[in-house]
């Protein structure tokens, strides 16, 4: 009977640490769709550069868990599908961030969620990505008028909103 309430007490014990974080750790958590069996890397920003702190073969569902430890009080890491698809994130310790996204496209699907800094970081990425569309049109309205008549007038006005 001794034996059996030793039991129950360590298994008690043992679910209540568990899933918790210590000091500075955090966890990064999520599904990404079209990934199963793809590797996905979790790397730190240092003085040096940035270094792997955790990888993860996606399971067949999509579905990883990557954890880290950070020495500062907010700090940026990467998580990294392919070479082109990155995230950044920001990261505070004892942090519980959530990523959903879909491998196809990683860079636009991807949502991050779990702290006030990333829901910052994520409004900063929808800006950026607004920013790069109108870079783009304003690129090939430039590559579409080259060489046509009036195109010094027409470079003369996508040069001054560049400029501002």
């Amino acid at each position: 009977m001794n034996k059996l309430f030793l039991f129950a007490g360590l298994f008690i014990m043992l679910a209540a640490c568990g899933g918790k974080l210590g000091d500075n750790e955090f966890l990064v958590k999520g599904v990404i769709e079209n990934s199963a069996g793809k590797t996905l890397f979790l790397s730190e920003f240092t003085e040096t550069g940035p270094i792997t702190v955790d990888s993860v073969v996606i399971n067949q569902n999509g579905e990883f868990k990557l954890t880290g430890h950070t020495s500062y009080p907010k700090n940026f890491i990467c998580l990294e599908l392919l070479l082109t698809s990155t995230s950044l994130l920001l990261i505070d310790s004892a942090n519980v961030l959530t990523v959903k996204a879909d491998a196809n496209d990683f860079v636009k699907t991807k949502k991050v969620t779990g702290s006030d800094d990333m829901e910052l970081v994520n409004k900063l990425n929808d800006r950026l990505a607004i920013t790069h569309a109108k870079i783009d049109s304003i690129g090939q309205i430039y590559q579409l008028n080259e060489g046509e008549a009036g195109f010094d007038s027409i470079k003369a006005s996508i040069d001054a909103e560049f400029e501002k």
